[in-house]
């Protein structure tokens, strides 16, 4: 008899030995059930929190590093593991997951391509070959956004009910202020542009729990804020 396979993650071993997750041999199957959640979750999180999407503006990789507290582990997944979770990495990246999903791939690039269209949407702006956007709050002038979203994979409970799931957004702002190189001279070119541009960066950490086929949000964390 042949010996059984080893989980293919450190998560699934853990849930093993806890009494939950796939059973030996069973991690395949695992995977693709994961797969289907995820694509779901992850249509469900772009459209109702991300929102406006320009080509390019989500990452084609997954964010590293950003485990689950086991707090919270606990709390909404049922995990009675005092360590930290880390989603499974098997070198596949969100596109993959995402291909049966081709209408939504176009939203996703890789990093240098999205610094090359950043840099020319910035460049044809500052030289005023595109006009901006009215900015927000009252500010005068014009701006342009570039928006950068990445998402973490998802951690799921034993039976895929309730799964959490890391976003986050990065966002840089060009501004041109007609009256910037007047009033301070020192922060602005002659043509009105600011010299530094605005950075505001978060992390948001979703919790999703499935009602029939239908992934509903019923909490969110913010890890983490700066601009």
């Amino acid at each position: 008899m042949s010996r059984p396979s080893r989980p293919r993650s450190l998560l699934a071993g853990l849930l093993l030995l806890a009494g939950w997750g796939p059973a030996w041999g069973e991690e395949d199957a695992w995977t693709r059930r994961a797969d289907r959640e995820t694509l779901d979750i992850l249509h469900t999180l772009i459209t109702e929190e991300v929102k406006a999407i320009r080509p390019c503006e989500l990452s084609d990789s997954w964010v590293a590093d950003r485990p689950l507290d086991y707090a919270s582990a606990r709390k909404y997944l049922g995990l009675n593991l005092r360590v930290d979770i880390m989603a499974s990495h098997d070198g596949r990246g969100p596109t993959d997951v995402l291909a049966p999903d081709p209408a939504m791939l176009r939203n996703f690039c890789d990093e240098e391509t999205f610094r090359s269209r950043r840099k020319q949407r910035f460049e044809d702006f500052s030289a005023g070959r595109i006009e901006g956007d009215v900015p927000r709050h009252g500010r005068p002038g014009r701006e342009v956004k570039a928006r950068r979203v990445a998402f973490g994979r998802p951690v799921f409970d034993a039976r895929f009910r309730t799964a959490a799931v890391f976003a986050e957004f990065n966002i840089v702002t060009r501004w041109r202020n007609p009256e910037g190189p007047t009033k301070s001279p020192e922060s602005y070119l002659p043509n009105g542009i600011r010299k530094r541009d605005d950075v505001f960066m978060s992390g948001i950490r979703y919790i999703y729990r499935k009602r029939e086929t239908v992934w509903i949000k019923i909490d969110e964390q913010v890890e983490f804020r700066a601009e």
